[in-house]
Parts: structure tokens; sequence; C-alpha cells
């Protein structure tokens, strides 16, 4: 996925560029869901991003904010 999304060859795409299309991608979807969810609500979302094996998910990364308006 990563090597068509970036328009590269699969073998030369390095750990960062593939987690980069990866947090490009669950940003893109979530973005896509939510908008889907609840019209006329104002969401706060922070940016995606990869935890280490065993970091608790908590903080912004974890945080997610609903009003409706």
């Amino acid at each position: 996925m990563a090597a068509d999304f970036l328009a590269a060859d699969a073998a030369e795409l390095t750990a960062g560029q593939v987690e980069d299309v990866v947090l490009e991608f669950s940003n893109m979807l979530c973005g896509a869901a939510i908008s889907q969810l609840e019209e006329g609500a104002l969401m706060r979302l922070s940016a995606p991003q990869t935890l280490a094996a065993g970091e608790p998910e908590s903080g912004p990364a974890a945080a997610v904010a609903v009003r409706r308006t």
C-alpha cells in the first residue's frame, strides 16, 4: 500500500516512509468516518501517532473531543 501511495518500488521504501503512509491513511480514514457520524458536531482530534509496544494510550494521542452544536 505504501509503495502505491508513494508511487515507489516497495523494496526501496524506508520504515519511516511506510510509517508516514500508515499515519496519513489513518488520518484520511478517521476523517472520512467521523464526517459521516455526527453532522454538525465539532470534533477535535490529534494527529495520528505510532506507539512503541507497551506504551500507554493516553494524553492527546488518545483524546477525542466531541461537542454537539
